[in-house]
């Protein structure tokens, strides 16, 4: 088994996060390219000219406050999702660190909505480790673009597949990928061998 991250591997929360930046100020651009995010943080590369902590506050209270906001994101991989779909139900756990109203069952339901039928979600609490779960559970191979869980996945013992971009460049992994496709073949790749 394969764990998966949801935001940054296969879901567009960039785009989300943006729109949602645009209800609370009209003018706040979207960004759906990930290729644009710069940095983890979005004080370091987003609309320079208007973004604020009082914005980024509003932006995730309306977040944390939508029983929809997991589900509506849209997948950074459309055209990828038939081999995601072929491959999950013996090779795929998705784990996500998500919050707000019930975020397992959004998270369910974007996968069902997207053709994964009958998904297997973990999700991260809170003081969690990606790594410790994924020991716990037995998988060995994690695919994730987050800095805050490559680091501490690989520390706990974990083969990590990259999803690569601007924002984890600078965080060396043995394995690394530009697509859906690519990180899936990898990790399974990398699982089947052992190392």
């Amino acid at each position: 088994m394969i764990a998966v991250d949801m935001d940054g591997v296969l879901a567009n929360f960039t785009e989300g996060y943006t729109r949602m930046a645009g209800r609370v100020n009209p003018e706040a651009p979207i960004v759906s390219d990930y290729q644009r995010v710069l940095s983890w943080d979005f004080r370091d590369w987003y609309w320079k000219e208007g973004y604020t902590e009082e914005l980024n506050d509003n932006v995730w209270e309306r977040i944390m406050e939508s029983d929809r906001f997991w589900f509506t994101l849209k997948p950074l991989w459309p055209f990828q999702m038939n081999f995601l779909r072929d491959i999950h139900r013996n090779n795929v756990v998705f784990m996500t660190r998500r919050d707000g109203v019930e975020p397992w069952f959004q998270t369910v339901k974007w996968l069902e909505f997207n053709g994964i039928k009958e998904p297997l979600v973990v999700r991260v609490k809170s003081g969690e480790e990606k790594g410790h779960l994924c020991n716990d559970l037995g998988i060995r191979v994690l695919v994730d673009d987050s800095p805050k869980h490559i680091k501490p996945a690989i520390e706990a013992g974990l083969i990590v597949v990259k999803m690569c971009w601007p924002y984890n460049v600078q965080v060396k992994t043995p394995y690394a990928a530009h697509n859906l496709k690519d990180a899936l073949d990898t990790a399974i790749m990398v699982n089947q061998r052992g190392f």
